[in-house]
Parts: structure tokens; C-alpha cells; sequence
């Protein structure tokens, strides 16, 4: 069994009662959103070495941190690329899930894994609350987070009028039919068969907007319509983070269920 490297890495925690020796560009982010920025910023590499790299956000991540996300993105960056450095081939794997949490500074563990010696290390961001968001960045919250801070079942149950039963029985068909369609959306991509790719994209785009899932709709949005436009480099930009996307419903819906 490989060992797996930690690492302390210290990025300033957003917090009232911390003071800071240097200047920081603290702002309100998605650590999913920051995780693709880094994958996206490594794809030429990943090309170069015919490698895939897949991104997994633990359920327990807070939708919208505090901190200096460009700093968590070239932390991230340079920890793929190093990764990748050690990895002749075959896939990595960047993960995040909650560590400790002391209100308001909430801890978050990153892990890259490849053909290496897997890598982790922990980063102190502040938990964007409710109460402190200005009514503008709740929306942009809203309109922005994956998945929402509304439960998919929920947000199901609430638009359609449904009960809690036909909820999860949609729930079930998208966990069981989500590996077959991250599956034939990768060979789809492989051989570069647009038709397919639209047709799954559209597909995957009505189950985002059945469970409230605004990003990962978008995404899927603008795959379809490059699909179509023959932009295949927008396709290759967009993989990543729709495969993401769906991981973390699969994850939220597992977690609603107890099936996870």
C-alpha cells in the first residue's frame, strides 16, 4: 500500500479575530467551482500525457467558503501538476471533505491521488453563513452553488407538489442510470460522436433541472449547444466539470437516501 503524504499548508482563515501579515484577496467562493478552475488550468498536461482527472466534493463541504481562492487555485494547480509529474499514466483524483469545524472557520482536507504517492493536505476557510451574505451575494448562492442548499429531494418535492415516495423513486432511477451515462459520455467524447453528446448532455440537463441543480444545468446547457455548434473545444472544457457536477448529486442523493 502506498504511504500518503500530508502536508500543512497555511492559507489565512477569513477570520475577525486572526491578523494578517500580508495582503489578502478574501472573497466568497465555491470550492467546487475552484477545484475545476485548477483541473481546466492543467489540461493541456493532462492532453499531453492522455490522463483524466476527476474531482469528488464531499456532501460535508459548505456550498460558499470565505478565503483567497486564487491562492487555494495555484495551490491546487501545482499540486496536480506535481502529481502529474510523478504519474506516467492513468487517472488522478482531487477530493475535498470537511475536517475540523470551530465556527465560523470550518477546515478542508484536499487529497490528490494518481499512479503517485497520494498527497493531502488541510486549509482554514471561513463558512459563508447565512447572516453573512449581503442579499446580493445570497442570490449569486443561489443561482451559482452545486447542489443547492435546498436538498435535491426537497427542491423535487416542493416544485412538483409530490410526495416524499415519487421523490426518491426519481431519485433511485438517476443513481442507478448516472455510472452508464458518465460512462457513455466519456466514449462519447473519446470518439468524438457530437450527436451522442448532445443527446446525453440534454438528457443530463433535464435531471439537474428536476433536482434544482442550476450549475450543473448550465454546464450541460452549453455542452448541448456545443455539441451542436461544433465546438469541440468548448466540449473538452466543459467534461470535467459536468462530470463533477453529476458526482455531486450522486453524493447529495445518496446521502438523502441513505444509500451512500
Amino acid at each position: 500500500m502506498k504511504d500518503e503524504k500530508k502536508a500543512e499548508v497555511h492559507l489565512p482563515a477569513a477570520s475577525g479575530n486572526s491578523i494578517n501579515t500580508r495582503q489578502t484577496n478574501d472573497s466568497f467562493f465555491s470550492v467546487a467551482k475552484i477545484c475545476e478552475t485548477a483541473i481546466s488550468s492543467v489540461l493541456k498536461e493532462t492532453r499531453q500525457k492522455n490522463m483524466q482527472v476527476s474531482l469528488s466534493i464531499d456532501p460535508s463541504v459548505p456550498h460558499l467558503l470565505k478565503g483567497d481562492a486564487t491562492q487555494l487555485r495555484n495551490v491546487l494547480r501545482t499540486a496536480l501538476v506535481n502529481e502529474m509529474t510523478g504519474t506516467p499514466s492513468g487517472p488522478i483524483a482531487l477530493s475535498a471533505v470537511t475536517g475540523r469545524f470551530s465556527p465560523p472557520v470550518v477546515e478542508i482536507r484536499f487529497s490528490i491521488s494518481g499512479a503517485g504517492t497520494p498527497f493531502s493536505f488541510r486549509l482554514p476557510f471561513e463558512d459563508a453563513s447565512e447572516e453573512q451574505r449581503s442579499p446580493g451575494q445570497r442570490n449569486h448562492q443561489e443561482n451559482t452553488a452545486s447542489p443547492s442548499a435546498e436538498t435535491p429531494i426537497l427542491f423535487l418535492m416542493k416544485t412538483t407538489g409530490s410526495d416524499r415516495e415519487f421523490a426518491e423513486h426519481m431519485a433511485y432511477q438517476f443513481l442507478s442510470a448516472a455510472p452508464r451515462l458518465i460512462d457513455d459520455l466519456r466514449q462519447a467524447k473519446k470518439s468524438g460522436d457530437r450527436e451522442t453528446i448532445h443527446s446525453l448532455a440534454h438528457r443530463i440537463k433535464g435531471n439537474f433541472a428536476c433536482f434544482g441543480i442550476r450549475r450543473g444545468e448550465e454546464i450541460a446547457l452549453a455542452m448541448e449547444e456545443s455539441a451542436l455548434t461544433n465546438e469541440g473545444e468548448d466540449i473538452a472544457a466543459l467534461f470535467l466539470p459536468l462530470i463533477a457536477e453529476v458526482k455531486l448529486l450522486v453524493r447529495s442523493l445518496q446521502k438523502e437516501t441513505g444509500t451512500g
